[in-house]
């Protein structure tokens, strides 16, 4: 099969994803080439991350099975990855354990949680 160019390629991963977000104006495709292979990087609005991943990250594992099967026509390598964005990050609260939860309940309400 003859080779097609890699911006076909980052179009279609384009149109695809912005049709499974909510705002669709801010998501960008990055392509890199090296080697033979292409890398897709995906930057969406941190809201729509979650459409993008899917449940237990079953959306974002077809669209990486379906961009290696195009890139396996042309024997190269096709890489999709979606870019954590580094302020979603440090705006997380860490992850509170059940007994700090307890705690906190009992204090607010004046009575143990039930369990």
């Amino acid at each position: 099969m003859a080779d097609h160019d890699p911006l076909e390629d980052s179009e279609l991963l384009l149109e695809l994803v912005r049709a499974l977000t909510r705002n669709p104006e801010a998501v960008k495709i990055l392509a890199t080439e090296a080697d033979g292979n292409l890398q897709l990087k995906i930057e969406v609005d941190p809201a729509d991350r979650g459409y993008i991943i899917g449940k237990q990250g079953s959306t974002i594992s077809a669209i990486r099975t379906l961009f290696a099967k195009i890139g396996s026509l042309d024997q190269r390598r096709v890489i999709v990855d979606l870019t954590e964005d580094k302020a979603d990050r440090s705006n997380k609260r860490p992850r509170q354990s059940r007994g700090n939860r307890r705690e906190q309940d009992q204090q607010k309400t004046g009575r143990p949680r039930a369990l």
